[in-house]
């Protein structure tokens, strides 16, 4: 019972995906991104390893038609898994396999995937692609969030047998990055009965502590965040108490 988006910003060549889910630490083992700045994701009855060996064998020149032989040689349970990958040049790779849990399927949209288990319908991922597509002026990780949040509204996870019946997102992730460096944003809830409202929150705050200046431009930083050299974080704990 997982749903993830994954896009890519042609305009900056930045790469990401956000993904919630019913079971703990979504991100704990997300994601895999390959030397060429391909991104893979490994879920339902998630193994890990598979996002990992296929960013390998894409680097190594393996193309995407030899790719699933050479996934269902190493993993015999590969019909379980879905496994999504996104290219820095916007070609897509995925895989829903027969038996993951219902509903399961992905869609593969314009420099977007958006793909998940145990959902409430097709319409799940529809609005995730539809909304990562629709906002194409925003950057990219509000347009991940704001898609994942959209299949949340569409239904996110529920039971094959009564799709009234929801589950709770216990933990959330996002992360964006550009081929050849580190993360520039990489947020995770571990659990929480309302994982997605919360890593929305954590956004939030996030932008506005300027971290990435913190490491740019020290001084600037400085001066525009930490007055008096007293850290932003310590500004907004004060305003919460």
């Amino acid at each position: 019972m997982t749903y993830t988006v994954m896009g890519l910003d042609e305009k900056t060549g930045k790469i990401g995906h956000a993904v919630t889910t019913g079971s703990f630490s979504a991100g704990a083992f997300l994601p895999a991104f390959s030397k060429s700045g391909a991104l893979a994701i490994s879920q339902a009855f998630a193994y890990p390893e598979l996002g990992f060996q296929a960013a390998d064998l894409i680097d190594q020149g393996v193309s995407f038609d030899q790719l699933t032989e050479k996934l269902e040689a190493s993993d015999r349970f590969y019909s379980w898994r879905q496994l999504a990958i996104l290219t820095g040049e916007g070609e897509t790779f995925v895989h829903t396999g027969e038996d993951a849990s219902d509903w399961k399927g992905h869609v593969a949209g314009k420099d977007c995937i958006a793909v998940g288990n145990a959902l409430a319908g097709a319409h799940v991922v529809e609005a995730m692609a539809e909304s990562f597509e629709s906002n194409h002026g925003a950057e990219l990780t509000e347009r991940l969030l704001m898609a994942l949040e959209a299949g949340r509204d569409a239904g996110g996870q529920a039971s094959d047998e009564d799709p009234s019946l929801r589950y709770p997102e216990l933990s959330a992730q996002i992360w964006v990055c550009k081929a050849g460096s580190l993360p520039d944003i990489n947020l995770r809830v571990d659990f929480d009965i309302d994982a997605l409202s919360k890593l929305r929150r954590l956004y939030e705050v996030y932008k506005t502590l300027g971290y990435k200046l913190r490491a740019e431009n020290p001084p600037r930083y400085i001066e525009e965040y930490a007055s008096d050299y007293i850290a932003p974080e310590w500004h907004w704990y004060k305003s919460q108490i």
